[in-house]
């Protein structure tokens, strides 16, 4: 999907090294703690690292244990929300923000993040890799729901996921 959907070998090469690395950082957590689970806080602060030393990112949530299934995926999409954030929206100007909120309810988890960045976020005009990555790790690899709603000063995305899912990783 990465090859496909870039203009040219230099973006390829980037974006592949680049969700290659987020995928390299989620199993370093996942081997440091001999592949027993992360919890979502350390999840978060290891894939949005070069965003956490501003004000520009919050992080609120109560203490959440993953599974190894759900860290990798869960890692992927944050990585690919933090990578469109750059692109596109709250981080791609200086004064833009990001807060993420979860919390959990019956054993699902709700992961909430909201770009503030004073301008409004049109909606893509095509099914990007971020949006299939989404719909490929949230909804089929953990049976979760992926809302997405853009609005008068940034992109607000809900990930509803059940922590009972079947650890099992796929190929």
């Amino acid at each position: 999907m990465t090859i496909k959907n870039s203009q040219n070998f230099k973006a390829y090469e980037e974006a592949f090294s680049a969700r290659l690395m987020a995928l390299s950082t989620t199993h370093n957590l996942l081997t440091e703690s001999a592949w027993s689970g992360v919890e979502l806080r350390e999840l978060l602060a290891t894939e949005l690292k070069p965003f956490l030393s501003s004000p520009r990112v919050t992080l609120n949530g109560p203490p959440v244990s993953l599974t190894n299934k759900i860290a990798v995926a869960l890692g992927m999409a944050v990585h690919e929300m933090a990578t469109n954030a750059s692109k596109h929206g709250a981080w791609q100007g200086s004064d833009g923000t990001v807060r993420i909120h979860w919390s959990v309810t019956d054993g699902t988890l709700t992961f909430d993040w909201r770009e503030k960045c004073g301008r409004r976020v049109e909606p893509p005009t095509d099914r990007g890799f971020g949006s299939r990555l989404l719909q490929q790790t949230i909804v089929y690899e953990l049976q979760g729901i992926v809302k997405t709603f853009y609005t008068e000063d940034g992109l607000h995305a809900v990930f509803t996921v059940p922590l009972s899912v079947d650890d099992r990783l796929t190929a």
